[in-house]
């Protein structure tokens, strides 16, 4: 049976945007315009399916096999249309890094050491800090 990541609105039947047999993780996000980002594992590669304004349209963006528990978050929900960007973060080779839409997310940045660390959870916390979750995972001690 296939894999079916399918955006809904609550009327309509939904449209199916990836579909596979291999997919094993995944994250969404909404940008300011609700243009959906969703990121996924498929077949142990790593893939971002997102809007890219140069293009005017969703375009999928393959990334290497060394993304681990990629995540993706709007980093500022308030209405800051200008300084808001959907934040693609995930761990490599023991580091946590980010990339961001502004870059289209072509760079990659490294806040830091994540040895042993599995990436969960990113986003605005209630001190409207963005943040990132990691917990200890033991299979790669």
């Amino acid at each position: 049976m296939d894999n079916l990541i399918t955006l809904h609105n609550g009327v309509d039947e939904g449209v199916s945007v990836i579909q596979s047999t291999d997919i094993s993780h995944h994250s969404f996000a909404f940008d300011q315009n609700m243009n959906p980002c969703i990121v996924y594992n498929k077949a142990g590669t790593t893939y971002c399916y997102w809007y890219d304004p140069v293009k005017g349209e969703q375009t999928t963006m393959e990334f290497d096999v060394y993304m681990e528990s990629p995540q993706v978050s709007l980093d500022d929900h308030r209405h800051q249309l200008g300084s808001s960007d959907i934040i693609l973060s995930y761990t490599r080779e023991d580091k946590l890094c980010y990339r961001q839409q502004r870059d289209r997310y072509q760079i990659e940045y490294i806040l830091g050491d994540a040895r042993n660390q599995k990436l969960t959870q990113i986003g605005m916390s209630k001190n409207n800090r963005f943040q990132f979750r990691l917990v200890f995972d033991w299979r790669n001690e």
